[in-house]
C-alpha cells in the first residue's frame, strides 16, 4: 500500500455506503406484485456493528430504499439512513456536519454514476470489485469483494486494523 493511501486510511472517522450494489448485490429479485427483494451480507453487518462500537460514524445513502432495509440497518445501530436520494452529496455533507467530521475523514463506498460526486468529495473513495467502470476509476481503493458479498466488511475491517482498533489480532 502506498504512503498516500495509508494516510487516507488513517484519517477515517466515518463511513458512508450506497445500498444497491454495495450493501446488497447489484441485482434485485422482483416479485410479480412488484415487491423488491434484496440480499444483505451478515459479515458486512457485523463489521458495521464493530465500527459503531468503536465510535466510528456510519450513514447509508441510497437512491432507493424500503422499510425492511431501514429496519435492518437500524437494528445494527445506524442512525443516519437516507433513502430516495437523487443527489447524494447533500446528505453526506449533512452527516459530516452533524458529527463534526470533515469530508476528508470519511470513507464513501459507491458502485455507480450517482456515487461519483460523493466519491470525489471524500478522503477515501472505495468501490466493490463489480462496480461500474466510472466508479472503479473514481475509487482510491477497489475491494476484491463484490457488492453485498463482503466489500463493506473489507473496508471497515481494513480501516480498523490500520488504526489498530479491530477487536482481536491487529
Amino acid at each position: 500500500m502506498n504512503a498516500d493511501l495509508l494516510a487516507r486510511w488513517k484519517r477515517i472517522r466515518g463511513f458512508a455506503f450506497d445500498m444497491d450494489g454495495v450493501l446488497s448485490p447489484a441485482g434485485l429479485l422482483v416479485l410479480e406484485d412488484g415487491t423488491l427483494i434484496r440480499h444483505v451480507n451478515v459479515h458486512d453487518g457485523m463489521a458495521m456493528r464493530v465500527a459503531l462500537d468503536e465510535r466510528y460514524k456510519i450513514c447509508i445513502i441510497s437512491g432507493s430504499g424500503e422499510e425492511g432495509m431501514q429496519i435492518r440497518f437500524e437494528r445494527i445501530g445506524v442512525e443516519h439512513i437516507y433513502f430516495g436520494v437523487k443527489r447524494k452529496l447533500t446528505p453526506l455533507e449533512e452527516f459530516a456536519l452533524y458529527y463534526g467530521i470533515g469530508l476528508h475523514e470519511i470513507l464513501y463506498m459507491g458502485d455507480d454514476l450517482n456515487d461519483i460526486e460523493p466519491m470525489r468529495s471524500v478522503g477515501l473513495a472505495a468501490a466493490p470489485a463489480d462496480a461500474s467502470r466510472d466508479a472503479l476509476e473514481a475509487a482510491h481503493y477497489v475491494s476484491p469483494f463484490e457488492g453485498g458479498k463482503g466489500a463493506v466488511r473489507d473496508v471497515i475491517e481494513k480501516t480498523l486494523r490500520i488504526q489498530q482498533r479491530w477487536p482481536g489480532k491487529v
